[in-house]
């Protein structure tokens, strides 16, 4: 008696070489929470805004310091606002964004997409329903829907990012448009090159997960067929086929990691060089007085929105084409691509509303005659009429 076996293929083979996704699949599936994904970003901004402010606050410290800034507030008074506006972003970052906003708005794309995939699924005839192994089936429900809500909450803030760092470019470009302009050259020059990595990004990415299939089909055989790979002595064969396919999805996963650091790395480096050339440049204006110590504290602190703002749009790419990999992948799953992303009720803060099986019909109640509640699904069927009774107990008459 052999053990059960499936069909190998090749990861790679099998993926597809360098095409473009036709079609966004993601756009569609976030404007159905158009309103929850602009107020996440609104928060963003607000929250990220408050930084802006921040650093204008650190600027008129540093010149009334050092004795340049014009005649106003105290330092002890810009001191106190900039303590507030660091005390407004804690309690609008972990108060709201982080306990409600996020965990709702990913969890209910998580939930719309299983739910839609789900009854794709079922609404097919019973012997064609799951074409695929059923550890396929559950990778695609869970990795790959968790990768879509993951990316919802993670474009939205780093949208916010990219309008945070667009504001503080034109701060600096009203103070110094030379010093800018040093900062934001090589940061066009990197995005362009790192342009080069996406195509094989792509490849690694759609066979990474095709091993990562495979190994779970592996796995599920074995805890369904453990009695004949027993009886067949197979323990050891079986073993080896799931050595070989970790095997695979190791070496896609090294080589999507290294090309994904690499990629990060990239703009990594372009922000350090961006901010050498920030402070040269910065230096030689201050000798000819036209730099206050003020500007440059503030330079310095816009630094760090260049620097993710860039690093976010080096991620941004391999992130949005991950996003866009797993989303044609549950659509294969349900084969059918408009039910996947369709509007759904996904009731995560109350229970679904109760449903009467399908062919039932109310029935009278034996002792009032008044119209009894059929059984809800789910729930035990009834074995009597008499038992759907919901008149009270009856009272023994004097």
């Amino acid at each position: 008696m052999r053990a059960p076996r499936t069909r190998r293929s090749d990861p790679l083979a099998a993926a597809p070489q360098g095409r473009p996704v036709r079609r966004s699949r993601l756009v569609p599936l976030l404007s159905r929470s158009a309103p929850t994904y602009l107020c996440l970003i609104g928060l963003w901004v607000l929250l990220r805004g408050a930084l802006l402010a921040t650093g204008l606050l650190l600027q008129l410290v540093f010149d009334t310091l050092s004795g340049t800034g014009r005649a106003g507030m105290s330092a002890w008074s810009l001191i106190a606002l900039v303590a507030a506006a660091e005390a407004a972003k804690v309690a609008v970052w972990y108060g709201v964004i982080l306990s409600r906003v996020e965990p709702h708005f990913t969890y209910r794309i998580r939930a719309a997409l299983q739910v839609n995939a789900l009854g794709a699924i079922l609404r097919r005839p019973a012997g064609r329903a799951l074409d695929r192994t059923g550890g396929d089936a559950v990778s695609r429900f869970g990795e790959d829907t968790d990768e879509v809500g993951v990316f919802a909450i993670w474009s939205a803030s780093n949208l916010a990012r990219l309008i945070i760092a667009v504001g503080a470019l034109i701060i600096m470009l009203g103070i110094d448009a030379v010093v800018t302009l040093g900062l934001v050259v090589p940061v066009v020059v990197m995005v362009l090159a790192s342009r080069a990595l996406a195509r094989p990004l792509r490849e690694y990415q759609h066979a990474g997960r095709r091993a990562a299939s495979e190994v779970s089909s592996v796995v599920g055989e074995a805890v369904g067929g453990v009695q004949a790979i027993k009886v067949g002595r197979a323990e050891e064969r079986f073993v080896a086929r799931l050595r070989d396919a970790n095997a695979v999805r190791l070496r896609f996963a090294i080589r999507e990691v290294l090309l994904t650091t690499v990629q990060t790395s990239l703009f990594n480096g372009t922000a350090a060089l961006g901010t050498g050339f920030v402070l040269l440049l910065a230096a030689a204006s201050m000798r000819g007085g036209d730099f206050t110590v003020g500007d440059l504290a503030l330079f310095v602190f816009y630094i760090q929105f260049i620097t993710e703002a860039v690093t976010a749009l080096g991620m941004f790419f391999a992130r949005y084409q991950k996003a866009e990999l797993s989303m044609r992948r549950v659509a294969e799953l349900a084969d059918d691509e408009s039910a996947v992303i369709a509007r759904t009720e996904t009731y995560l803060r109350s229970e679904p509303p109760r449903r009467r099986r399908p062919g039932t019909v109310p029935r009278r109640c034996a002792c009032c005659r008044r119209t009894a509640s059929p059984p809800a699904i789910p729930g035990p069927r009834v074995a009597s009429a008499t038992s759907t009774s919901t008149c009270p107990p009856a009272r023994s008459r004097s």
